[in-house]
């Protein structure tokens, strides 16, 4: 199984294409807007540690509102582990709000026939005048 443990939200995600060391900007927990719905434009940036390695191994991004809402954003395969067994990516998201409050970015990996927990990550919500 693999462990998210490491997540956040941000502007701008870069790759020095030379060292390969990565820069996030923006970083973020909180969106403020003037009206709902509205749709923020985001990187989700995810570090999985992999106590060891399947052959298939299938992670999904579901997005839930404080409602209870949830909304798979989309689904993918493991990416390349490096020597330390972790493995990071970066998705460019459009998340929609409809409402105040703590929304929740959750990740899940696929086990058999069921998907598991494997990390998650809140974000608040508020309206301004």
């Amino acid at each position: 199984m693999a462990l998210a443990d490491n997540l956040f939200f941000c502007d701008t995600a870069i790759q020095d294409k030379e060292t390969g060391k990565n820069s996030y900007i923006g970083l973020f927990e909180r969106v403020f807007t003037e009206q709902f719905p509205v749709v923020i434009r985001c990187n989700f940036i995810l570090r999985l540690r992999f106590d060891e390695a399947q052959p298939k191994e299938e992670f999904k991004l579901e997005f839930c509102s404080p409602a209870g809402e949830r909304k798979t954003l989309l689904e993918f395969a493991r990416q390349e582990i490096g020597d330390n067994r972790r493995a990071y990516t970066h998705f460019q998201l459009g998340l929609e709000f409809n409402q105040t409050g703590d929304y929740q970015m959750q990740v899940f990996q696929k086990d058999q026939e069921s998907w598991n927990l494997i990390g998650s990550e809140d974000l608040g919500c508020n309206l301004v005048s």
